[in-house]
């Protein structure tokens, strides 16, 4: 009897990264009907793989928009930093790693957890980088631009034990279909916004017309002369 041959595995970490592909085609399919930017961060972090941060660009810094870490993390953190998570900005320039990430317009892995921390928190509070590391577990992660149409949106950050260099073309282009989600959700309150004050403007020419037609006319006849008949010559 003939032996089959043995069935041919792709090496491990191309195993990995096709696994997390399989979680993030699966991730895909809410994120283009999600109504709100809020519904499509959910649909991302719910991928429980690993830790997901995503941060919107406000000129030059990020703001975090959302987070998967849970909400006990994150008061934690805040009790020892003095800081509160949403309200403070994440400045980056060429020079730094998420400057990088922003400018370069491509995924990249990050190897130096502590770097990146440094390089985005106070210096009155970098003495404890390695407090923050260890509360949040932190590792080796990738960054990858949220961009669309020639603009970068924000920043994707992901986090966890099984992400390598060779997750860096998935989260490319899972990073693409999210930042063409949050575009499409722009465009359409964009659309919805115009429309409304579209409806406003009608509403109101439609109240004026109607108050034009429902106001009583003013008479504008010419008033009548009366004359007095010719009494003839006084007597």
């Amino acid at each position: 009897m003939q032996q089959k041959p043995p069935r041919k595995t792709a090496p491990e970490p191309v195993q990995g990264a096709l696994s997390h592909s399989h979680e993030l085609l699966l991730a895909l399919a809410p994120i283009h009907s999600t109504g709100s930017s809020r519904r499509l961060f959910h649909a991302v972090g719910n991928i429980k793989r690993w830790e997901v941060v995503m941060m919107v660009n406000k000129a030059s810094s990020l703001s975090i928009a959302y987070t998967s870490y849970s909400p006990n993390l994150i008061r934690k953190a805040e009790k020892i930093t003095g800081l509160l998570l949403k309200d403070h900005p994440i400045p980056f320039s060429s020079n730094t790693v998420y400057g990088q990430a922003m400018d370069g317009g491509k995924a990249m892995f990050v190897q130096s957890v502590k770097q990146a921390i440094v390089e985005i928190v106070p210096r009155s509070i970098s003495a404890l980088t390695d407090t923050l590391i260890s509360t949040f577990k932190l590792g080796p992660g990738i960054l990858a631009p949220l961009r669309v149409e020639n603009e970068t949106l924000g920043l994707l950050k992901v986090n966890g034990k099984f992400i390598d260099e060779n997750d860096i073309p998935v989260m490319e282009s899972f990073a693409g279909q999210i930042a063409t989600g949050l575009y499409n959700l722009r465009l359409m309150q964009k659309l919805q916004d115009e429309l409304s004050a579209r409806r406003s403007v009608e509403e109101s020419l439609k109240h004026s017309r109607d108050l034009l037609h429902y106001r009583r006319p003013i008479d504008t006849s010419p008033t009548p002369r009366y004359t007095l008949p010719d009494q003839g010559p006084g007597l």
